[in-house]
């Protein structure tokens, strides 16, 4: 069986838009999303409700202006073109707002590779 680590990276080069991870050891599972995004060559943005949006890798800064909800965050991602790994952290506590659902289903269906 695969580690975690080959799978992350195998859903990154897939495109899947949108993977969860039920863990007992969040820093065991973020760590592996960063080092997949590094190896896969994509900055690794990470949200949490206490810190807002902000960059992990390649570089730890501030906090993107307007992104301190899950909304804002979304918005912030859905208007940028950038392809990036995200983490949100505890972010499915937040989906039951209708604007949270309504942004995770555009985006996701954003990200879609269709072939035609």
């Amino acid at each position: 069986m695969a580690d975690l680590l080959d799978d992350l990276k195998r859903l990154i080069r897939t495109r899947h838009a949108i993977v969860t991870i039920q863990t007992l050891d969040e820093g065991f599972a973020v760590g592996k999303v960063h080092e997949a995004g590094q190896q896969t060559g994509l900055a690794v943005l990470e949200w949490s409700i206490s810190d807002g949006l902000h960059h992990t890798h390649p570089t730890s800064g501030e906090v993107i202006a307007g992104t301190k909800t899950l909304a804002g965050a979304l918005k912030y991602i859905r208007d940028n073109e950038a392809i990036n790994v995200y983490i949100f952290k505890d972010a499915l506590r937040y989906v039951k707002d209708a604007a949270v659902e309504r942004l995770l289903r555009e985006w996701a269906l954003s990200r879609c590779v269709r072939a035609d």
